[in-house]
């Protein structure tokens, strides 16, 4: 026997090591391949640039902290994104667009920001221990949500470099005013407002931030005729225009009816008609986007705000329809009533040509969802 057939193992004519290393390269190139491809896939998705805002300031320069001194982390992401923060200390937090974070070390830290799983923003941070000095001057600065729109609800936030023990804030030239180390305030109206915070009650450290709200965009105009069989002769069709989706006689969906017209009996001296009865003309309702509203409705579930704050949006006041994870119906009362603290993940509806609110449709979220509004 050989001594070469015996040391040597062969498939198909060729060394058994020959085909061990091809396997291995098959491999290497398989997975090199898969990374690729989720790489690309991803950075497709994420075609948007975020950037992160540390304690207001924005620049793509490294930002600085203060040691165990709380810092403000905000991202331009759309506020209802739901966002992962890492900030490279072995802590992390699931909120929205914004989160508050306090180092426990001196040390340069990489802090990422990850929006809907997919997309990561980083940002270089600095923290240092605060140099002691004989007198500060205080400095205070106001950052806040996106969305400069009628209806919205803006969350405001301030930060100084001097420790805060309360806050007093006002709505210019509006008489509204609170407490806490945020605000919200809601804009019903276009217009020019001014938001002002004071801490500690100090004039000295009264900032101000202008705030533009505009109206929203006007709808597009309706085709009057949208259906080809409705043009008569030039359509060629039917001519039937199907109902609308809410008719005003279907008091399951809105409670108002429309007024009855009653056609006499013909007694051989002809027939009578009693003039159906001209409702009062419905005031315009108040305008709000979904956003706006959703913000209000989930107010009233938490309690800060009563059912009838709802009314000057809504065209059927308590019995508007809520349809709840698209199956279960119910009137806007009902829906309050048993889905007390329940969170709403999404919402839209549907108006009338007065803006009035006609039908709510609410996506309300499942199970323990930590650091949500």
């Amino acid at each position: 026997m050989s001594v070469a057939t015996v040391s040597t193992r062969r498939i198909t004519g060729l060394d058994y090591r020959i085909w061990l290393v091809m396997s291995l390269c098959w491999v290497a190139c398989a997975g090199w391949f898969v990374y690729e491809t989720i790489n690309t896939t991803k950075a497709q998705y994420c075609s948007t640039t975020f950037h992160i805002i540390v304690n207001g300031e924005g620049g793509n320069g490294i930002a600085v902290c203060d040691l165990d001194a709380t810092a403000f982390f905000q991202i331009d992401a759309p506020p209802d994104a739901k966002v992962e923060w890492n900030f490279d200390d072995g802590s992390k937090i699931i909120g929205d667009n914004r989160a508050g974070h306090k180092f426990k070390a001196e040390d340069n830290y990489t802090v990422v920001a990850t929006v809907n799983g997919r997309c990561e923003t980083k940002k270089d941070v600095t923290v240092k221990k605060a140099v002691a000095v004989d007198a500060v001057k205080p400095s205070v600065k106001i950052f806040a949500d996106t969305g400069r729109t009628v209806g919205s609800r803006i969350r405001f936030s301030a930060v100084a470099n001097v420790p805060i023990s309360s806050y007093q804030w006002a709505l210019l030239p509006t008489n509204e005013t609170q407490t806490g180390a945020n605000a919200a305030f809601d804009f019903p109206r276009a217009g020019e407002f001014t938001v002002q915070v004071t801490i500690n009650n100090d004039p000295t450290t009264r900032q101000e931030q202008p705030i533009t709200i505009t109206d929203l965009p006007l709808p597009a105009p309706v085709n009057p005729n949208p259906f080809p069989g409705a043009g008569g002769a030039s359509g060629g069709g039917s001519g039937v225009i199907p109902p609308p989706l809410f008719p005003s006689g279907d008091a399951a969906n809105s409670g108002t009816k429309t007024p009855n017209t009653n056609a006499g009996a013909n007694n051989g001296a002809g027939s009578t008609t009693e003039p159906a009865k001209t409702e009062q003309a419905k005031p315009k309702a108040t305008v709000i986007d979904p956003d706006g509203f959703k913000s209000l409705l989930q107010e009233v579930l938490d309690g800060s705000k009563e059912l009838t704050d709802l009314y000057p949006f809504l065209d059927y006041t308590g019995s508007t329809k809520v349809v709840v994870n698209g199956k279960d119906e119910m009137k806007i009362t009902d829906f309050v009533r048993e889905k007390r603290k329940k969170k709403i993940e999404a919402l839209d509806f549907q108006k009338d040509d007065k803006n009035g609110i006609q039908k709510i449709k609410v996506k309300l979220r499942h199970g323990l969802w930590p650091f949500s509004n």
